[in-house]
């Protein structure tokens, strides 16, 4: 089993963090513990974020949003680090499960900072606070990067169709049956603008 792989002195960082992720994700809450307990005694200050990500996840499991916050809060403290991207993703989930939308959007926009590919996340979030040119801002500068991304793409097609813009969607959509002339989804909205 997962949790009996690992002795107090063999703990590697990469593999600590990876255990905790993966217990977290099968919602293991006897095995996060003893990995908590593992980590606690090791007494390896290099080990603290994963420490710190492992209550974080333990908290979360027990409902105790306060107490991951905090535990989270350490992580993000410490700035670059190996699990600030892990730290962050928990912030913006349970923010976004609490309704707390201004501290999703700011783990977020921290997490655009990290890699490109949480833009469309982040546009996503800023469309729901109505913010809408900053969510087209960043639905933009990820297209820069990632101009064949069709998931992305539809989503930006439907947004400019929500905000009546038919010249944008148009636009957004032949550029993507460029990409994708099969596309079935996008052929119907195509479709449906003539």
């Amino acid at each position: 089993s997962l949790s009996k792989r690992f002795e107090i002195n063999g703990l590697k960082f990469k593999d600590a963090r990876l255990k905790a992720n993966i217990l977290f994700y099968r919602r293991d809450h006897q095995a996060l513990e003893r990995l908590q307990k593992i980590l606690t005694a090791s007494l390896q200050p290099e080990m603290e974020p994963v420490l710190w990500l492992a209550e974080g996840y333990l908290a979360e499991l027990c409902e105790k949003s306060k107490e991951a916050f905090d535990a989270y809060e350490k992580i993000v403290e410490l700035g670059e680090n190996q699990v600030l991207e892990d730290a962050l993703i928990s912030i913006a989930s349970l923010s976004l499960k609490i309704k707390n939308i201004p501290n999703a959007l700011l783990a977020m926009e921290c997490l655009t900072g990290i890699s490109p590919t949480y833009f469309p996340r982040y546009a996503e979030l800023l469309k729901i606070r109505g913010r809408h040119q900053e969510a087209l801002d960043i639905y933009a500068e990820y297209l820069d990067r990632f101009p064949e991304d069709v998931p992305t793409l539809l989503r930006l097609a439907n947004y400019y169709k929500e905000l009546d813009h038919p010249e944008a969607v148009r636009a957004v959509l032949e550029h993507l049956l460029e990409i994708d002339p099969n596309n079935k989804a996008a052929r119907l909205a195509f479709a449906s603008l003539k």
